[in-house]
C-alpha cells in the first residue's frame, strides 16, 4: 500500500536588512518565544529526509509534531489501512521539512553566508548514512528471501533511491499488472526523492528572489499556488501522475516554506493566538486522519487538511500548551529523533515480512517488525547518524558518502540486469520460471502500433506488416497477445493489440468503480470503429474480464472484493443494471462488425485463482510459516465454473442474435481434472491470480486454436 505518494520588493525587516546589508532578521518575538539564532543546539530532522538545522534554536515540539508523522505512517502499515487516513503522516512529514530547510536558506542568505555546496554537503551528511544502511540491508535481505524477478525488480528499485528518482520509477511502474505495494521493500522512497528533487530547485529559488530583491514571500506563494493547482488538476486527471510528482506536492513543502518566513520575519503575525491554532491545527489533523482514505482524490484539496494542521500546530510555537506538554513530551521527542530511520526501516521489514509471508502476516508478526524497526531506527541514529552529522570533516565525509552511494545504485543495476544473481536463482529452472513472470504492460506497447494507431493507450503490432487480425479488450486481451500472435504467424497473419486494464470492448458506454468517473475514457470505442474501418483485418478477437462488468465484483479468497463495477451508456440512454447494459452493447459491438464483413471471435474469462501461483511453482528461500499444500492444488473446478456460470446468461443473451459468431473457453483446458490447472509441466500457467504468465499465454493460445479451428469468413 502505497503512503499515502510530495516565495514587489522585499517588506519589512527582511527587506531593511537586504537593503541597508547591516540589519539583522527579528528572529525573536518577545511575547511568542519563536526562536533566535543563537542557540547552538540543532534542531532535529523534519521528514523522511530529516534535514538538520544549524543555528535554529531546537524545539522539541518539533521533534513531537514528527513523531505524530512517523507514527500515523507506521499505524497505517502495521494495523494495513487503520486509521485509513494514516498515510497524511509525510505530508506533515513534508510541511515540516519546507519549514525547517526554508529557515536554514533565508539565515543563510541573509547572513551573507549562502552556498549551494555547503547546503548539498549538509544534505548529504544528514540523508545518506541511514539511506545507504537501509537499502544495502534491502539489497541482502533481499538476496537471500526473494525470487530472481523480485531481486531483479528490487535492484531497480535501489538504483531509483540511489539517484532519488524512485516516485518517477514508480510511477512509471503503476498500472493494472504491476505488482500490489505490499511487495516492494523500497516504496516509502517516493517521499524521499519528492523532497530531494524539491531540494535542488529551492536554493536556487530563493537565492534569485533574494538577489533580484523580489519580494521572497510573494514567490513563495506564487509557486505554492501554482503547484496546489496543478494537484487539483492532475489529481482528477492523472491521479498517479499527481501523487509521485514534485510539481504536484511541492506546494506541501512551501507552506512550511512560507512559514517560515512569517516566523523570521514577520513573527509579531504569530503574537497572539499560539493555543487556540495548535487546536485548531491538531483537529485539522484528526479530521485528516479521519475523513481521508484510499478511495479519496488525494493529494489534491484533501491534502489541505494535513498540511493546515501541521503549518498551525508549528505556528503556535514552542510555548502553546498543546506543544508544550503534549508534543514536547520526552516519549514524543525520543520518537522524534529517530523518525527518519524508523521511517526507513519500518516499511522495509513489513514489505519483506508480507514477501515472504505471502500477505498473510500475522498482527503478531507484523508488530514484532515495528518494534524491530524502532531498534535498527534507534541504533542507525545512536551510532551512524549522530556521529557523522557531528563530526567536523564534513566535506571529505560528504564525498565519502557519495561514491558510496554510487556503488550501491551501481550494485541496484547490476541485480536488475540479472548480473547479481539472487540465491533463489540457483534453483531448478529458475531462470525460466522467472521469465514467465515478467511480463508488463510494457511489453505490450510500440512506437509502430501508435504512429499508425494514435489515441490507444496499449498498442501493439506484432511483426512490421498491415495488421490482419486485431485483438481488442482489457488486461485479458493484453495476457493472450504474446501467445496468439505466435499462433497467427505461423498461420500468416499478423496481430494488432488495441486494449486498456478495466475497459470492456464495448461500444458507447462508461465504465469504472461506482463512485468514480468514467475509467475508459471512450477508448475501446475508438478502438472498436478503428478496426471496423480497416478492410485489411479481417478478425477482431474480444477478449476481458465479462464477470466483473456483468456481475460488478471479481471473486478472491473466497470472498467478493473491491467497490462495486458500473457499466452504462454513455448516449445519454437510462442507466440500467450492469447484465442488460452489457448485453446491448456487446451486441452492438458486435453488429458493428458483421456489418463491417469481419469475422468476430469471443474469448471467455480465464478461471481466477483464489492464491498467488508464484508461491507454489517456485518454493520461497524464507518464510515463517509454511505454506498450505491445499492452496496449491488450486482451484476445484466445480468452484471455478460456478462463478463463471454467474456471467454466462449475460453472454449467451447477447451472442444469441449472431451464431456465426465464434468463441473460444479457456476453461474447458484448464478446468479438466478436478482442479484448475495453475502449472504445467512445472511451468506456470498464470502470472497472478487473474492473468496468464508468459508461458500460460502461448500455451492456451495453442489449445484454444488446435481445439476450435477459425471458420471461414462469411
Amino acid at each position: 500500500m502505497i503512503d499515502r505518494a510530495p516565495p514587489t520588493p522585499p517588506s519589512g525587516a527582511i527587506a531593511a536588512g537586504h537593503r541597508a546589508g547591516r540589519r539583522d532578521l527579528p528572529l525573536r518575538s518577545r511575547r511568542t518565544g519563536h526562536a533566535a539564532p543563537t542557540d547552538a543546539r540543532l534542531v532535529q530532522a523534519a521528514g523522511p529526509s530529516a534535514p538538520s538545522l544549524s543555528g535554529l534554536a531546537y524545539r522539541p515540539d518539533i521533534d513531537g509534531l514528527r513523531a505524530v508523522a512517523v507514527l500515523l505512517v507506521l499505524a497505517f502499515h502495521v494495523l494495513r489501512g487503520r486509521p485509513a487516513g494514516g498515510f497524511i503522516g509525510v505530508d506533515v512529514f513534508f510541511v515540516l521539512s519546507g519549514f525547517l530547510i526554508t529557515s536554514i536558506l533565508l539565515r543563510d542568505l541573509e547572513a551573507g553566508r549562502f552556498s549551494l555546496i555547503s547546503f548539498y554537503e549538509r544534505r548529504v551528511r544528514r540523508i545518506f548514512p541511514a539511506l545507504i544502511i537501509v537499502m544495502g540491508a534491502g539489497l541482502i535481505l533481499g538476496w537471500y528471501a526473494l525470487l530472481p524477478d523480485e531481486f531483479a525488480r528490487l535492484g531497480l528499485h535501489v538504483a531509483g533511491g540511489a539517484s532519488f528518482l524512485s516516485n518517477l520509477l514508480l510511477w512509471n511502474e503503476t498500472g493494472y499488472f504491476d505488482r500490489v505495494a505490499e511487495t516492494k521493500p523500497l516504496l516509502h522512497l517516493w517521499s524521499l526523492a519528492i523532497e530531494e528533487q524539491f531540494y535542488i530547485v529551492w536554493p536556487l529559488v530563493l537565492a534569485l528572489a533574494w538577489r533580484w530583491r523580489r519580494s521572497v514571500p510573494g514567490v513563495i506563494a506564487t509557486l505554492a499556488m501554482a503547484s496546489f493547482l496543478c494537484g487539483l488538476v492532475l489529481t482528477a486527471t492523472l491521479p498517479a501522475l499527481a501523487f509521485y510528482l514534485p510539481l504536484s506536492r511541492g506546494w506541501e513543502l512551501m507552506a512550511g516554506g512560507l512559514l517560515a518566513w512569517v516566523v523570521l520575519a514577520r513573527p509579531a503575525l504569530l503574537d497572539r493566538g499560539g493555543d487556540l491554532r495548535a487546536v485548531l491545527g491538531a483537529l485539522l489533523l484528526a479530521a485528516g486522519v479521519l475523513s481521508i482514505s484510499a478511495s479519496r482524490p488525494f493529494p489534491g484539496a484533501w491534502a489541505l487538511l494535513p498540511v493546515a494542521g501541521a503549518v498551525l500546530l508549528i505556528s503556535a510555537g514552542p510555548q502553546a500548551w498543546l506543544n508544550r506538554r503534549l508534543l514536547a513530551h520526552p516519549a514524543a521527542v525520543f520518537v522524534g529523533r529517530i523518525s527518519y530511520p524508523l521511517y526507513l526501516w519500518h516499511w522495509l521489514l513489513l514489505a519483506f515480512l508480507n514477501i515472504t509471508e505471502q500477505g498473510a502476516a500475522s498482527m503478531r508478526a507484523r508488530l514484532a517488525a515495528a518494534a524491530l524497526a524502532v531498534v535498527a531506527a534507534w541504533l542507525t541514529w545512536r551510532f551512524v547518524e549522530r556521529p557523522i552529522r557531528e563530526q567536523s570533516r564534513g566535506a571529505r565525509t560528504a564525498l565519502s558518502l557519495v561514491v558510496l552511494m554510487a556503488l550501491l545504485g551501481l550494485a541496484g543495476l547490476l541485480a536488475h540486469q540479472r548480473l547479481l544473481p539472487a540465491h533463489a536463482a540457483a534453483q531448478p529452472r529458475a531462470a525460466e520460471i522467472a521469465e514467465a513472470f515478467s511480463w508488463t504492460e510494457a511489453d505490450n506497447r510500440d512506437a509502430a502500433c501508435e504512429r499508425r494507431h494514435p489515441g490507444h493507450r496499449f498498442c501493439r503490432i506484432d511483426a512490421d506488416a498491415q495488421p490482419t487480425v486485431a485483438l481488442v479488450g482489457d488486461s485479458h486481451a493484453n495476457q493472450f497477445f504474446a501467445g496468439l500472435a505466435t499462433e497467427f504467424r505461423a498461420r500468416g497473419e499478423n496481430l494488432l493489440l488495441l486494449a486498456r486494464p478495466h475497459c470492456p470492448p464495448l461500444l458507447d458506454i462508461t465504465s469504472g468503480y461506482a463512485s468514480k468517473a468514467d475509467w475508459c475514457e471512450g477508448e475501446t470505442s475508438r478502438s472498436l470503429r478503428a478496426v471496423a474501418q480497416d478492410p485489411r483485418i479481417r478478425t477482431v478477437i474480444l477478449a476481458g474480464n465479462w464477470h466483473l462488468y456483468v456481475a460488478g465484483n471479481r471473486f478472491h479468497r473466497h470472498h467478493r472484493f473491491q467497490p462495486p463495477w458500473r457499466i452504462a451508456p454513455d448516449d445519454g440512454a437510462p442507466a440500467s443494471d450492469n447484465a442488460a447494459v452489457f448485453v446491448e452493447r456487446l451486441g452492438r459491438s458486435i453488429a458493428l462488425l458483421r456489418a463491417a464483413g469481419k469475422r468476430v471471435v469471443v474469448i471467455r474469462q480465464i478461471p481466477e485463482l483464489d492464491f498467488e501461483p508464484r508461491h507454489c511453482v517456485m518454493p520461497r528461500p524464507v518464510s515463517l510459516s509454511q505454506l498450505d499444500e491445499d492452496a496449491c492444488n488450486g482451484v476445484r473446478r466445480v468452484d471455478a465454473l460456478r462463478y463463471l456460470a454467474e456471467y454466462a446468461p449475460a453472454m449467451e443473451a447477447a451472442l444469441r442474435p449472431f451464431p456465426e459468431v465464434v468463441t473460444w473457453d479457456p476453461a474447458k483446458v484448464l478446468c479438466d481434472g478436478p482442479h484448475c490447472r495453475y502449472v504445467e509441466d512445472g511451468m506456470p500457467l498464470y502470472q497472478d491470480d487473474l492473468h496468464l504468465s508468459r508461458f500460460g499465454s502461448a500455451r492456451v493460445a495453442a489449445w484454444l486454436l488446435e481445439r476450435n479451428p477459425l471458420p471461414a469468413i462469411r
